[in-house]
């Protein structure tokens, strides 16, 4: 590289190093990367240019330098454009270049996310609003690209995860290790994976399914990976749920298993039903929380298939308000417990 080719925050050091140098004849490298609380090695393979700065690293050197407020936005920002440029040169070996020109979308998610096309999304629509995880991952298990969603569950924004692994970030000691050794795993076999896992304990608990794609250069040979991370809770829950419907010995086993269902949803759950004797109802408090009274409810109707007329209703309270994936679990909740009440009630009728 030329000087005036080089990254500011590269220009930044280097004139830092040669003002020390100036005042110190005897003033080394070494001192210099003592005093910035680097290894020495790694600050001259920055300075060549062979080695990109950690955003953490960043900000420890910003400590250190006494940089206007300017320099020093400048500064991370050539540290977060390096780190970008970085990651589309590995994309770019198996990639034509012309195709990255848009920084927000790597056309290879195309192959991830292929949203309906009756409904007018791009791809790229389809992976902006996507709720996955979705990455692309050299071989040793750095971040070359993310998209918007794991940025967010990472707390951090896209551009600051390139270069970094997942032990790098927040996602705990756990998640870290699991994700890790799947990539392990995949690395060594070169082909497709799917892997499911789980994180956290007892009500806390969230279930993942996890796909890994190779990226291949022209040459045949394995560049990256894609890995796209989908949290399956709901759905692994409701397959929980229901074997425990199943499992119920009568409908009033049945109903207490349908209102202890509803726990990963609602602090309390009370089912009514709507009978010839009068009206019965299951409770079944999941917390305890101070006001009640001020609690969201969300009411969900237990209705046979083409009937307007309810058999009852689960009514759920929360502190917080309930999610949208909140309503579909009690709604697919509640037409399951009626399915298999119905189909237990024509199965007496016929015996």
């Amino acid at each position: 590289m030329t000087g005036h080719q080089l990254p500011f925050h590269i220009r930044i050091l280097k004139a830092e190093l040669e003002k020390r140098k100036d005042r110190n004849s005897r003033y080394s490298m070494r001192a210099f990367a003592n005093f910035l609380e680097m290894d020495p090695s790694a600050l001259s393979r920055v300075l060549s240019g062979k080695l990109d700065l950690s955003l953490q690293a960043s900000c420890l050197i910003l400590k250190k330098l006494d940089l206007n407020a300017v320099d020093a936005r400048l500064f991370v920002a050539a540290v977060s454009e390096d780190k970008r440029n970085r990651a589309a040169a590995v994309l770019t070996r198996a990639l034509d270049p012309s195709l990255l020109a848009d920084v927000e979308f790597d056309p290879r998610f195309e192959l991830i996310v292929t949203p309906p096309e009756n409904v007018g999304l791009t791809p790229k629509d389809g992976l902006s609003i996507s709720n996955d995880i979705i990455s692309v991952m050299d071989l040793s298990g750095r971040f070359l690209h993310v998209n918007l969603t794991t940025a967010k569950r990472l707390l951090r924004v896209p551009c600051e995860l390139v270069g970094e692994t997942w032990n790098d970030t927040e996602v705990g000691e756990q998640a870290a290790n699991i994700l890790e050794s799947q990539q392990d795993e995949f690395v060594q076999s070169g082909v497709e994976k799917i892997f499911t896992f789980s994180l956290g304990e007892g009500a806390a608990t969230r279930y993942f399914t996890r796909l890994i794609s190779p990226i291949f250069q022209q040459d045949g040979t394995m560049l990256a990976y894609a890995s796209t991370i989908r949290d399956v809770t709901i759905d692994q829950l409701l397959w929980i749920a229901n074997d425990q419907l199943l499992a119920s010995t009568s409908d009033e086993d049945l109903f207490k298993i349908l209102a202890r269902s509803t726990a990963p949803i609602a602090s309390s759950c009370t089912l009514l039903l709507d009978g010839s004797a009068g009206e019965s109802a299951y409770t079944a408090p999941f917390e305890s929380h101070e006001s009640t009274s001020m609690s969201h409810k969300m009411i969900v109707p237990l209705k046979r298939s083409g009937s307007d007329s309810e058999l009852g209703r689960l009514i759920l309270s929360n502190p917080a308000p309930f999610s949208t994936a909140a309503g579909q679990f009690a709604e697919r909740l509640a037409r399951s417990a009626v399915l298999i009440m119905t189909s237990r009630s024509r199965n007496q009728q016929r015996a």
